[in-house]
Formats: C-alpha cells, sequence, structure tokens
C-alpha cells in the first residue's frame, strides 16, 4: 500500500506543472487578430527582440513552424534536422505576455503559410499551447490564455464536457476536434454514409478592385459533440482512415471554450455580447492601436453615397472591423486596412449601406494586404453576429 503510494507521488511528480523555459506564473494572455471572423485563431509573436510577426495557433499538430524569411530577419541559426523538415532553434519567443527561452520550429517555404490576405508567418502547435497547460479563447474579448493545471478554474457560466463519441447525423464517426482549421472536414468516401446534404459553397467580397473567391462543394449535416448539437457544413478532406474527419472552430462558433489537453475535457461558455466587450476587446493592443478607445480609431465622413473614412493614427498599420446597421437590420461588416502612413481613404457605398449607423467593434496591427493602394475596403459577404 504505501509502496503504491509512494509510486503514485513520483509519477505525478513527474509531470512538471510549467513547461521548461517558460515564464514564471501561472497564466499568460495573449491577443487575438480579428477574432470576430469567426475565422482561424491569429495571434502575434516576437522572437529575439524582432518582430512583432502574424503567427497562427494550430493546436492539431504537435510541431510548430517558422517562415523561412523569418530565419534572416531574426538572425535564427538555421538548421538542424533533414532535408525535408529542416527545424531551428528559435530564442526568447514572446507571445503576449508569455516568453519561452528556446522553441524548436519546422521551416516552411516563404509565404506557405499565408491565408486568407493575410501575411501569416508562423504557426504555434501543441508542443506550445498544449502539453500540460489549458488553452483557452474568448472572441468577444479578443483574447487567448494558457493556464497551469493549479491555477484553473472554470470560468462562470462554463460546463464541463469529455470528448466522446462524434457523429453526423446519426451516424458516429471517429473525427477529431482540429482548432487550427476555421471549417470542419469530412473525406468525401464517407459523405453518404453520413448523409450529408452537398451544397456549393461561395465567399465573395468586393474591394476597390473586385474579387470573388469560390469555396466549392460543401457537405451540410447535423454534428453532436461533446453534448452539443449543431449544423455544420463539411470541407472535402481525404484522410486516413481511422480518422474521416475533423470538428473545425466552425462548430464552436457560438462559444468560448477552454481545452484541457491533459485530461482531453472541453469547458464551454457561451459567448458574451460585443458591446459590453467593446472596450476590453479595442484596449487588448495597448499602444500599438493608439485612439480606439477614446476616439473609436477613426474618423466617418459621409456626403450622400460617398464615404471618407481618416485614421487617428498613420504612425502603424491598422486593420478596423466596422458594424453596419440600417433600420436596425444587420448589414455585413465593413473592414478597412489601412498601411502605414495612409492619411485617409474614400469610397462610393453600396445602396444598402447608404444611410447605415456604422459603429467601429474592432481593430488590429495586422491588416490584410489591399489589392491595390495603401488603403481599402471590404465588404464581407456574411454578416457577423
Amino acid at each position: 500500500m504505501c509502496l503504491a503510494l509512494v509510486l503514485l507521488l513520483l509519477v505525478i511528480g513527474c509531470v512538471p506543472e510549467l513547461p521548461p523555459g517558460y515564464s514564471p506564473g501561472g497564466r499568460w494572455v495573449f491577443p487575438l487578430v480579428d477574432p470576430l471572423s469567426n475565422g482561424r485563431l491569429l495571434t502575434t509573436v516576437s522572437i529575439a527582440g524582432h518582430g512583432p510577426y502574424l503567427f497562427a495557433i494550430d493546436p492539431s499538430t504537435w510541431d510548430s513552424y517558422l517562415d523561412s524569411d523569418l530565419i534572416e530577419q531574426t538572425g535564427v541559426w538555421c538548421c538542424n534536422g533533414s532535408r525535408h523538415a529542416p527545424t531551428v532553434e528559435v530564442p526568447k519567443v514572446r507571445i503576449g505576455d508569455l516568453t519561452i527561452d528556446m522553441v524548436h520550429m519546422a521551416v516552411v517555404p516563404a509565404n506557405a503559410l499565408d491565408d486568407d490576405g493575410r501575411r501569416v508567418c508562423g504557426a504555434l502547435g501543441r508542443s506550445i499551447v498544449g502539453r500540460s497547460l489549458i488553452f483557452g479563447f474568448d472572441r468577444e474579448r479578443g483574447v487567448a490564455w494558457l493556464i497551469t493545471q493549479h491555477e484553473f478554474h472554470p470560468l462562470v457560466g462554463e460546463s464541463r464536457h469529455g470528448w466522446k463519441s462524434v457523429s453526423v447525423n446519426g451516424v458516429e464517426l471517429n473525427i477529431v476536434p482540429d482548432l487550427g482549421r476555421s471549417v470542419s472536414t469530412l473525406d468525401p468516401e464517407v459523405w453518404d454514409e453520413a448523409k450529408l446534404v452537398k451544397e456549393n459553397g461561395v465567399r465573395s467580397f468586393i474591394s476597390n478592385r473586385a474579387q470573388r473567391t469560390k469555396v466549392g462543394m460543401l457537405g451540410r449535416g447535423m454534428v453532436t459533440a461533446v453534448d452539443l448539437t449543431r449544423q455544420v457544413r463539411f470541407a472535402p478532406v481525404s484522410y486516413m482512415k481511422d480518422h474521416p474527419g475533423s470538428i473545425g472552430l466552425d462548430f464552436f462558433e457560438p462559444f468560448s471554450i477552454e481545452i484541457d489537453w491533459s485530461h482531453e475535457d472541453v469547458y464551454i461558455a457561451t459567448r458574451a455580447d460585443l458591446d459590453s466587450t467593446r472596450n476590453v476587446r479595442l484596449g487588448r493592443w495597448g499602444r500599438l492601436v493608439p485612439g480606439c478607445i477614446s476616439h473609436g480609431c477613426m474618423r466617418f465622413l459621409v456626403n450622400r453615397t460617398t464615404l471618407e473614412v481618416v485614421p487617428e493614427s498613420i504612425e502603424a498599420d491598422l486593420e478596423v472591423v466596422v458594424r453596419a446597421t440600417k433600420l436596425g437590420a444587420k448589414l455585413a461588416d465593413l473592414e478597412f486596412n489601412f498601411a502605414k502612413g495612409s492619411a485617409s481613404f474614400r469610397t462610393e457605398l453600396p445602396p444598402e449601406y447608404q444611410g447605415a449607423l456604422l459603429e467601429v467593434i474592432d481593430a488590429s496591427p495586422f491588416p490584410r494586404k489591399c489589392p491595390s493602394g495603401k488603403a481599402c475596403v471590404m465588404f464581407e459577404a456574411y454578416a457577423r453576429n
């Protein structure tokens, strides 16, 4: 009996509360870029005093990745590993208020991680945002965080769920969670078995140079997981037979979540409203985005069918998301992107936006690249709730 107790204590002691090289503390918070889009989780990372750079958060993979362009920019030593998968030792990695002494990252070709008009310079895998830590994010507040097991306490209103079986239209499938993807995926070979309804998926936006992006065929079905049932549109991706698909961030869209990787528990809470969290969300960047809380980031000058936008600061890159409502109805959000030095931007308003109420709801120092010029506006093809 005593020997068993001693062995148990030794096993517990072998699980480090704080991963090696992590700065002291029990909770670390880092800002998210464009969290209200319900897309991929993006944050900012500094390397050895260089940056910040835009990184994706991808807990679906253990490894972390670095764009090859950053090797020269940051002066990290390259490379270990094989020709096909070189790795680098990246020193002093800073993510929000967390600093890690050394991180091993696999090198990927330049621009390989870019997505949705953004320059994404790396990806943080579960080796950083997993291990024995709890990972969580709140899109309304615009932040993500890591917490040690000792410091973790469920948020008010959170419910605990185990990651058990997943069913699609009543058919049980061995589907895994994938918080690195904005959409859920399912191998087309099991679409008929899962009774998916096939439909075309198209997302488009209009800017100062009209564009349209076609997603392609999607499969729609009712998914039950972590005691929730939601309609999901699956993208076709081929998988190994033992894992025919994944549940992406779209399934968790209405919620703020925390995941305890060690115990395979998911903690879920309903997202707060946009208005009550506005100041916290806009204030998460501090001096990187000046003037947003006090002045709303920018001024709108409307002249009938023409809108002129003047940013409060031209000293940094800026992305501003604007909510549009007309006669109480929500329109699709407007997204303004300014490169450093852009003093103002003028655009013609589509008829449905003329006379609409415009309110800044989010901002970040990481805008999308405009199709032409230093400034542009994008009218998204969907309205955010």
